[in-house]
């Protein structure tokens, strides 16, 4: 996507009970602040130009060399850098390495991109296995 770039924020809502502190998790402010943003408005975002991720491309060469098996793990809005790599590895079909996704999330609503992820495992069934884990260590 050269000239644009999609953000994929999740809205972070109160959860738990004030009273137990190890279980309680207050509504996020940004993005909350990111939700109540109406079309037109602006907001600035600030690029870093260190990429602190193991890079794809190394000396010309795409893939990683000797690797059979990748294992992704996420939570949450944390998916967002791994389709960002797997974008990228998915589309090299040179690329044997096998991709499992470990994605947990408290509830099945509360998966991302899940029709995204879902197509990829059926699109690159011999590559590619989505693995969703659903719960949570807290009653709700």
């Amino acid at each position: 996507m050269k000239g644009k770039f999609q953000v994929l924020i999740k809205r972070y809502q109160e959860w738990g009970d004030p009273a137990h502190q190890h279980s309680y998790k207050p509504a996020g402010a940004v993005s909350n602040y990111v939700h109540s943003l109406k079309l037109g408005d602006e907001m600035n975002f600030k690029l870093i130009r260190a990429n602190v991720k193991l890079q794809y491309v190394n000396n010309g060469v795409k893939g990683f060399p000797g690797v059979q098996t990748i294992t992704m793990i996420a939570v949450g809005a944390g998916l967002a850098p791994m389709v960002q790599a797997l974008h990228e590895m998915l589309a090299n079909a040179e690329d044997l390495t096998s991709i499992v996704f470990l994605y947990g999330n408290r509830t099945v609503s509360d998966i991302l991109l899940k029709s995204q992820l879902d197509d990829w495992q059926e699109k690159f069934a011999r590559k590619f296995k989505m693995v969703y884990v659903i719960g949570s260590r807290y009653n709700e």
